[in-house]
């Protein structure tokens, strides 16, 4: 399976925050499914937005449409729909869509620090990025989730709730030197990214 490293998984869990709340069983609407065995492949209305009263199969942390899984479950020789298997799906399809928006390298522009083009490139896979049809986070918001390890809010809008809120909150992550008495340190929280402000588009995207 391919191999997720650290600062993918800091987007991706910034990601998932607007898409599921960072829950790996949930199906669009807020229904949950227990066999991880297959994308479960649950069609459900569309309830907000642009695309309202169409339907969607979307489920799982980054909420997979069954034709997207399958493409890259076929790519990436996956078994399951297990979190791991998510986990690697949502970083090469993030790699490959950035890759064909920028013509550059994601994994090497995070590790350098720049996330100027994540959310615009992003956008159209996954909408309720900063831009995307379906927003529920601003740029800042975005940006704070990313900074602070990608803790997601339970308040974001994403399938949990069906519909796409216009706020979240997320708490910075404390990391403390265990070889340091406690009383001597001062929390200290990743820093912050700051993502692109983008104009809300006026329609998804065919």
């Amino acid at each position: 399976m391919a191999h997720v490293p650290q600062v993918a998984r800091q987007l991706l869990d910034a990601i998932a925050g607007g898409e599921s709340a960072g829950a790996y069983d949930v199906i669009y609407g807020g229904d949950r499914f227990s066999d991880f065995s297959d994308h479960p492949r649950q069609y459900k209305t569309i309830t907000s937005g642009p695309n309202k009263g169409q339907k969607s199969s979307a489920a799982g942390k980054y909420q997979f449409l069954g034709s997207t899984w399958d493409d890259q479950r076929a790519k990436l020789g996956l078994a399951d729909f297990s979190p791991e298997s998510q986990d690697a799906a949502a970083w090469n399809l993030a790699r490959e869509t950035y890759a064909q928006k920028t013509g550059r390298d994601l994994q090497a522009d995070l590790e350098a620090g720049d996330t100027s083009r994540v959310a615009s490139a992003l956008k159209g896979q996954w909408t309720s990025l900063p831009g995307g049809i379906e927003q529920g986070v601003t740029a800042d918001q975005f940006s704070q989730a990313y900074g602070a390890g990608g803790m997601p809010s339970q308040t974001v809008g994403n399938a949990l709730g069906g519909g796409n809120a216009l706020s979240a909150s997320v708490a910075p992550q404390t990391v403390f030197d265990p070889s340091q008495p406690l009383y001597a340190q001062v929390p200290m929280a990743r820093p912050l990214v700051k993502f692109e402000p983008l104009a809300l588009p006026l329609r998804r995207r065919a």
